[in-house]
């Protein structure tokens, strides 16, 4: 299964009770309220939870017998192997822990990204055959906090280029969600 099923199963078992028709809103990091049935990853969107939590109350009702499985959302269950995937990328590629893989964020990259040519095993410019141009390739990097740092200027540059791809599909997701931005999250080093 999944890395992230565990906890999604239990957020699935609050489905049909009082307590989660009664949980309208949770508080972020930032003491400001949101909802709690904002879709997450592994989590559904609110229309989608809020069916099968109504779903499961009246069955409870009306004494019909209740499927105790976790209800398969395939767009959730994407968003959470994107995620995933995306972190066990870093952690193996940019040398990073989880503690800096938490870090990665849209405002740290570094600008402009590195370009390099790509050489051949004698050292002479590899060329496209089709058109005879250099091959080029681009590093991204992040800045981020190692552990035991805890101050902006003692970042370091992370090489975060083999989780490109997942960044950017995780940004355009982002995007869909806020009106065309990624949120900003305070970042915490001494958050748990």
């Amino acid at each position: 299964m999944p890395w992230f099923m565990e906890p999604v199963a239990r957020w699935h078992s609050s489905f049909g009770t009082q307590t989660f028709r009664q949980r309208k809103s949770c508080v972020r990091a930032d003491g400001r309220r949101a909802g709690h049935l904002h879709a997450g990853i592994g989590t559904p969107e609110a229309p989608l939870a809020r069916y099968l939590a109504n779903w499961m109350l009246s069955d409870r009702h009306h004494g019909r017998r209740t499927s105790k499985g976790v209800y398969f959302d395939p767009q959730a269950t994407y968003r959470g192997v994107l995620f995933g995937t995306a972190m066990v990328t870093l952690m193996l590629t940019a040398d990073a822990r989880i503690h800096e893989v938490l870090q990665i964020s849209a405002d740290r990259f570094v600008r402009p990204a590195r370009l390099y040519v790509v050489k051949n095993v004698d050292g002479t410019p590899k060329r496209d055959p089709t058109t005879g141009q250099a091959v080029m390739d681009l590093m991204m990097e992040q800045l981020l906090l190692p552990k035991g740092r805890a101050s902006d200027d003692l970042r370091l540059k992370y090489d975060v280029t083999a989780a490109s791809d997942h960044l950017e599909e995780i940004t355009h997701l982002l995007q869909a969600v806020h009106d065309g931005r990624v949120q900003v999250v305070a970042y915490d080093p001494r958050h748990p």
